[in-house]
């Protein structure tokens, strides 16, 4: 009888989505996923999830269970979908920075300031007109 083959087949690249209402329990199946098929060296890990404080939780309980966490992207599915479209697109093709990232929200929402005070007075009259002031 011959000896067992440990020849693994090359992974295929893809999405795995895992469901839970335990982010244990999540990270631990994505962490022993990750530990028991490694990626080539230099290559990094890309962890999709809800929130900023979520990743930060997963950064952590990975260096917390592994004793570092290294090589490994914890990203929101916004920012990751846009760096996909720059790779897929083309860098000339797609700007650097996604119109809806947080900075560029931020000051476009404040140069709207001025406009929104604006419809806020205009609502306002109209109510009073309606007879449904304060």
């Amino acid at each position: 009888m011959p000896p067992p083959s440990f020849d693994r087949s090359p992974l295929q690249t893809g999405l795995i989505a895992l469901h839970s209402n335990r982010t244990e329990q999540l990270a631990e199946a994505t962490l022993a996923w990750l530990r028991q098929n490694p990626l080539a060296p230099l290559e990094d890990e890309v962890v999709l999830v809800q929130s900023n404080g979520m990743a930060e939780w997963f950064k952590m309980e990975a260096a917390a269970r592994s004793g570092v966490c290294a090589a490994m992207r914890v990203e929101l599915p916004s920012r990751f979908l846009w760096r996909t479209y720059r790779q897929v697109l083309g860098r000339a093709q797609v700007p650097t920075r996604s119109p809806v990232d947080k900075d560029a929200l931020a000051w476009r929402l404040t140069g709207n300031r001025a406009e929104a005070q604006d419809l806020d007075q205009k609502i306002r009259q109209n109510l009073e007109v309606l007879g449904y002031a304060e």
